[in-house]
């Protein structure tokens, strides 16, 4: 992420990093999943996407990406970055 931008915005927690997506009440962990975190984004109004939900495929919606066109991620959806 030396340049460009992206679709969140990251927060660095002693054991984890946190992206808060700029498109809506999204918010994930890269690393560790801390419990108290996770709680402390849901207070906040966040809607926590854990890995499971973050690697489902939104079908049909074909996004370009990287020279593609295909079906992306939620994960890739809502938390993208181009350098």
């Amino acid at each position: 992420m030396a340049q460009g931008g992206g679709s969140y915005e990251v927060l660095q927690l002693p054991g984890s990093t946190v992206e808060v997506c700029a498109f809506g009440p999204f918010a994930r962990c890269e690393g560790p999943v801390l419990p108290h975190v996770v709680s402390i984004l849901e207070d906040a109004g966040l809607r926590f996407i854990d890995a499971e939900l973050s690697a489902r495929t939104f079908e049909g919606l074909a996004v370009y990406y990287f020279g593609r066109r295909e079906p992306l991620t939620v994960g890739e959806l809502l938390f993208y970055w181009r350098d």
